[in-house]
């Protein structure tokens, strides 16, 4: 892909990740999303297939070097980028249309846009970092995914059973910054390869810190059953 392909998925995710980022912050979408557990079941699939796919592509393109595996990570970039579109648009379905809730800006939603700027021009300055980094937390991505998936289906098969509902939200938010640096790591393909790695590693940073923040708390829940 050129550096205009990268260009437009990067702006289209952005933008898109703001809007989302604007109802999942605001104070009536925690409820929705908490009862929205069937839906997160599915994303949480859904992402395990895309990290999945990510990791056997870079493995493969690692262990061949090959036209093939350089192309097998471009599909995986492109299938990614569209999951989170998919998500980010399910996720304002939910919020707007079924929950009816109202876009806030909060100190949060700045808070978010500025730590990002911050992470952008610390990039600049940071060190060689080692592509091992990235394979040990894709690794640790798809393993812990996959756990996480398995509870999610759990939990939702026993809901019912459970009296407080459990903070979905927060995987939610997660899948949204995610999106977010996921979008600005399209841009730094094109201006910074010190940033392209840092986003790269923040992406999974973040969905690794969201699934087993979550999934810990599921583990009680469902061990009692």
């Amino acid at each position: 892909m050129n550096e205009m392909g990268y260009l437009v998925q990067g702006t289209s995710l952005v933008a898109l990740s703001l809007i989302s980022l604007g109802y999942v912050l605001s104070e009536d979408a925690k409820s929705v999303l908490n009862s929205s557990v069937f839906q997160a079941h599915v994303l949480s699939i859904a992402l395990v297939l895309s990290l999945v796919f990510t990791w056997v592509s870079g493995f493969y393109y690692f262990v061949t070097l090959s036209t093939t595996g350089k192309t097998l990570m471009e599909v995986s970039s492109v299938l990614f980028w569209m999951f989170m579109v998919a998500s980010n648009l399910l996720i304002l379905k939910t919020l707007v249309l079924n929950g009816g809730v109202k876009f806030g800006v909060s100190k949060n939603y700045f808070d978010v846009i500025l730590y990002f700027g911050v992470l952008w021009l610390f990039s600049y300055h940071l060190p060689y970092i080692s592509y091992h980094v990235l394979a040990l937390l894709s690794t640790l991505a798809c393993v812990l995914g996959i756990y996480f998936a398995y509870l999610l289906g759990k939990y939702y098969r026993y809901r019912e059973f459970f009296i407080v509902p459990l903070e979905i939200s927060n995987f939610y938010l997660s899948i949204v910054l995610t999106s977010f640096a996921l979008g600005a790591l399209f841009f730094a393909r094109v201006y910074s390869y010190k940033s392209y790695l840092l986003f790269a590693i923040l992406i999974y940073l973040v969905l690794i810190y969201g699934i087993t923040t979550l999934a810990r708390e599921m583990k009680m829940l469902v061990s009692k059953l």
